[in-house]
Protein backbone atom coordinates (compact mmCIF):
# COMPACT_ATOMS: atom_id res chain seq x y z
CA UNK A 1 0.00 0.00 0.00
CA UNK A 2 1.42 3.53 -1.10
CA UNK A 3 0.50 6.58 0.64
CA UNK A 4 1.00 10.32 -1.21
CA UNK A 5 2.39 11.87 1.28
CA UNK A 6 3.00 15.32 -1.29
CA UNK A 7 -0.65 15.60 -1.31
CA UNK A 8 -0.66 16.09 2.40
CA UNK A 9 1.98 18.42 2.79
CA UNK A 10 0.98 20.64 -0.30
CA UNK A 11 -2.27 21.24 1.23
CA UNK A 12 -1.21 21.47 4.72
CA UNK A 13 -0.23 25.38 5.59
CA UNK A 14 0.93 24.58 8.91
CA UNK A 15 2.19 21.87 11.09
CA UNK A 16 -1.02 21.25 13.19
CA UNK A 17 -3.10 20.47 9.44
CA UNK A 18 0.21 18.26 8.33
CA UNK A 19 -0.09 16.61 11.55
CA UNK A 20 -3.83 16.06 11.35
CA UNK A 21 -3.69 14.85 7.59
CA UNK A 22 -0.90 12.15 8.36
CA UNK A 23 -3.29 11.21 11.39
CA UNK A 24 -6.37 10.84 9.15
CA UNK A 25 -4.78 9.27 5.98
CA UNK A 26 -1.23 7.14 7.09
CA UNK A 27 -3.11 6.06 10.49
CA UNK A 28 -6.49 6.16 10.40
CA UNK A 29 -6.91 8.23 13.55
CA UNK A 30 -4.39 6.16 15.48
CA UNK A 31 -1.56 9.13 16.10
CA UNK A 32 -3.21 10.55 19.51
CA UNK A 33 -3.91 7.26 20.85
CA UNK A 34 -0.59 6.43 20.72
CA UNK A 35 0.84 9.37 22.26
CA UNK A 36 -1.88 8.64 25.08
CA UNK A 37 -0.69 5.42 25.63
CA UNK A 38 3.09 6.08 25.64
CA UNK A 39 2.65 8.98 27.83
CA UNK A 40 0.72 7.06 30.24
CA UNK A 41 3.26 4.38 30.34
CA UNK A 42 5.99 6.72 31.15
CA UNK A 43 4.37 8.22 33.56
CA UNK A 44 3.23 5.34 35.80
CA UNK A 45 6.46 4.00 35.66
CA UNK A 46 8.58 7.00 36.45
CA UNK A 47 5.89 7.83 38.59
CA UNK A 48 6.28 4.58 40.33
CA UNK A 49 10.05 4.62 40.25
CA UNK A 50 9.82 8.25 42.54
CA UNK A 51 6.83 7.31 44.99
CA UNK A 52 7.46 3.51 45.24
CA UNK A 53 3.27 3.28 45.58
CA UNK A 54 1.51 2.01 42.23
CA UNK A 55 -1.98 4.07 44.14
CA UNK A 56 -0.50 7.27 43.82
CA UNK A 57 1.28 6.95 40.21
CA UNK A 58 -1.79 5.87 38.97
CA UNK A 59 -4.25 8.67 39.84
CA UNK A 60 -1.27 11.32 39.05
CA UNK A 61 -0.62 9.77 35.37
CA UNK A 62 -4.08 9.43 34.78
CA UNK A 63 -4.83 12.44 35.79
CA UNK A 64 -2.17 13.66 33.27
CA UNK A 65 -3.38 11.66 30.45
CA UNK A 66 -6.99 13.36 31.14
CA UNK A 67 -5.61 16.74 30.53
CA UNK A 68 -3.70 15.12 27.72
CA UNK A 69 -6.42 13.99 26.01
CA UNK A 70 -8.48 17.00 26.47
CA UNK A 71 -5.95 18.74 24.77
CA UNK A 72 -5.73 16.00 21.32
CA UNK A 73 -9.48 16.30 21.23
CA UNK A 74 -8.96 20.04 20.99
CA UNK A 75 -6.41 19.49 18.15
CA UNK A 76 -8.42 17.23 16.43
CA UNK A 77 -6.34 14.09 17.08
CA UNK A 78 -7.75 11.85 19.08
CA UNK A 79 -11.60 10.12 19.05
CA UNK A 80 -14.27 11.64 21.23
CA UNK A 81 -14.16 7.32 22.56
CA UNK A 82 -10.43 8.05 23.77
CA UNK A 83 -11.82 11.21 26.24
CA UNK A 84 -14.25 8.68 28.17
CA UNK A 85 -11.89 5.74 28.17
CA UNK A 86 -9.06 8.41 29.57
CA UNK A 87 -12.05 9.91 31.97
CA UNK A 88 -12.72 6.08 33.22
CA UNK A 89 -9.33 5.10 34.15
CA UNK A 90 -9.19 8.15 36.30
CA UNK A 91 -12.91 7.57 37.73
CA UNK A 92 -11.22 3.65 38.33
CA UNK A 93 -7.87 5.51 39.72
CA UNK A 94 -9.37 7.31 42.05
CA UNK A 95 -11.79 4.63 43.51
CA UNK A 96 -8.98 2.23 43.95
CA UNK A 97 -6.84 4.50 45.67
CA UNK A 98 -9.70 5.99 48.18
CA UNK A 99 -11.23 2.38 48.74
CA UNK A 100 -7.87 0.96 49.73
CA UNK A 101 -7.29 3.54 52.31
Amino acid sequence: MTYNLTSISENATSFLEFTQGVNDVLLDGWFGVGILISIFVVLIIGFTFVTQDIRKSLIGSSFICFVTALSLRGLDLLPNLAIWISLLVLAVSIAFTFKNQ
